[in-house]
C-alpha cells in the first residue's frame, strides 16, 4: 500500500497452516482466508471479490469486479522459465479489476475506487541454477492497453531467453513479448 501523503510504502505477509481454521480455502463459492484476511466471492459466480486485510500501519476493504476474461500468458498459459523439464508455470491475469471500498492507513480512512490487477501464478520447480532472480512489471496504459514482463537474470547481468510477456489490447486479444522485442 503506497502512502503517498507521508511518502511511505506498507508491506506485510503472513504465513500460516491450515490446522484449527487459520488458512484454507474453498471452491464453491470461492473462499480464501489467512487468518483474519480473506478473498471471498460474492455471489454464486468468482466476481465480484471481496478483499479484506488489516494489519496495524493500515487496512484494506475493497470489493473487486470486472467483465473481462482472463489473459492467459506464455504458450496456452504455459511459461518456461529454464531449459530443463518441467521448469515451466502456469500463470493467468486479470488485468483490469474495478475496485472500489475502503483505505486505512494509520487512522486517516479514505474511500477508494480505480483499477486493480490480479495474476495467479502456479510453478512445478524453483529458478533454473544459472538464474539469479526476476524482475517483473505489469502496466495498465491510459489508452485501455495492459503490458505485464518479467526478465529472468542470468547469474552474469544479462536476460534469460526465457524472458517474456504481453501485451494485451483494449479488446483483450493478447501479444507475445520476448526478450528480443524487449530493452530494460
Amino acid at each position: 500500500l503506497t502512502d503517498a501523503q507521508a511518502n511511505r510504502f506498507i508491506a506485510a505477509e503472513r504465513f500460516s497452516r491450515e490446522a484449527l481454521g487459520l488458512a484454507g480455502s474453498e471452491s464453491e463459492p470461492f473462499s480464501l482466508w489467512l487468518e483474519d484476511w480473506s478473498v471471498v466471492s460474492q455471489g454464486p459466480d468468482f466476481f465480484p471479490l471481496r478483499l479484506t486485510a488489516e494489519t496495524e500501519d493500515g487496512k484494506l476493504g475493497l470489493t473487486l469486479t470486472t467483465q473481462q476474461e482472463p489473459v492467459s500468458h506464455g504458450e496456452d498459459g504455459l511459461n518456461r522459465k529454464g531449459p530443463e523439464p518441467g521448469n515451466a508455470s502456469h500463470y493467468y491475469s486479470f488485468t483490469r479489476l474495478h475496485a472500489t471500498g475502503d483505505i486505512r492507513v494509520g487512522q486517516r480512512q479514505t474511500r477508494v475506487s480505480g483499477l486493480a490487477w490480479m495474476d495467479r501464478e502456479g510453478g512445478t520447480s524453483a529458478l533454473s541454477r544459472s538464474l539469479e532472480g526476476w524482475d517483473w512489471f505489469a502496466l495498465q496504459l491510459s489508452d485501455g492497453r495492459d503490458l505485464m514482463y518479467y526478465r529472468l537474470r542470468s547469474a552474469q547481468g544479462g536476460s534469460s531467453p526465457y524472458s517474456g510477456g504481453s501485451l494485451i489490447e483494449a479488446d483483450g486479444h493478447r501479444r507475445a513479448y520476448g526478450p528480443e522485442d524487449v530493452s530494460l
